[in-house]
């Protein structure tokens, strides 16, 4: 089972969860498990479309879902999917329930900057 991190601001409808186990041979389908176990993250992830909210970040490992298959992005069963929160910018108040779901990376390094908000949004 891939393993998705949940920050800090959404654990609250994870029970608490730090880290999800999702089942999905990409991150559609680990995303659709995530939501099946919590419902009321939906809203925070996903537009009344359906559609995932357009800042919201999804990392497999060190890189942005957006640069390589999107949702279609395969997965192994050791994956590790990061949900980035907004932390800075970025964010063109888009909102839901008061949660934000976005990061500027702004010009840093992407390796520097997403130990940074694993190490602010994902406290040990």
């Amino acid at each position: 089972m891939a393993t998705l991190k949940i920050p800090t601001p959404l654990r609250s409808y994870t029970n608490g969860q730090a880290e999800v186990a999702v089942n999905g041979d990409n991150v559609a389908q680990a995303m659709e498990h995530l939501i099946e176990k919590f419902p009321t993250l939906k809203p925070h992830l996903y537009n009344g479309d359906g559609q995932l909210r357009p800042f919201v970040n999804l990392f497999v490992g060190e890189n942005n879902i957006k640069d390589l298959q999107g949702l279609e992005t395969p997965l192994d069963e050791n994956a590790r999917v990061i949900l980035i929160p907004s932390i800075a910018g970025g964010t063109d108040g888009v909102q839901a329930d008061g949660v934000q779901t976005s990061v500027c990376i702004g010009g840093c390094g992407l390796k520097s900057a997403l130990r940074d908000i694993e190490e602010r949004c994902f406290p040990v």
